[in-house]
């Protein structure tokens, strides 16, 4: 297996894992999280708490599809991992200039660069060995 599908498969694994973690503490934890962020607590707190512990929970399960996608070589294992790695830094960088915070952006830049990169690498290693397989034919 190629390094750069092996390292790809490895931080689809942290993300998932990162993220079922926090979307669970998301909906059983907010009294703590609000606490130690220094933030009071009210319904809609508790609302948008609510929903985004839940879209990172689906984020967490797609992390796992790609992952099952790309050791099984599905070729639709490459497409979401390149969308969650686009979406983590792009949702990294609107949550920097709408709450301007760099603390709780860099990591989803991180972790989606982490993602994108390996990704990226993968596609081009497949396309060449493909472009090598139709010249030899």
């Amino acid at each position: 297996m190629r390094t750069s599908k092996k390292t790809l498969i490895f931080f689809l694994l942290v993300l998932a894992v990162k993220d079922a973690l926090l979307g669970s503490f998301l909906l059983l934890n907010l009294h703590w999280i609000l606490s130690h962020a220094g933030m009071s607590y009210s319904n809609d707190v508790k609302t948008m708490a609510s929903f985004f512990g839940v879209c990172v929970l689906i984020v967490s399960t797609l992390c796992l599809t790609a992952t099952n996608w790309v050791v099984t070589n599905k070729p639709a294992g490459l497409s979401i991992s390149k969308f969650i790695g686009w979406w983590m830094v792009i949702a990294s960088v609107i949550v920097y200039i709408k709450i301007g915070k760099p603390e709780w952006s860099a990591i989803d830049f991180i972790t989606g660069a982490l993602i994108l990169i390996p990704a990226l690498l993968y596609e081009r290693k497949t396309s060449e060995i493909d472009n090598t397989a139709f010249r030899l034919q």
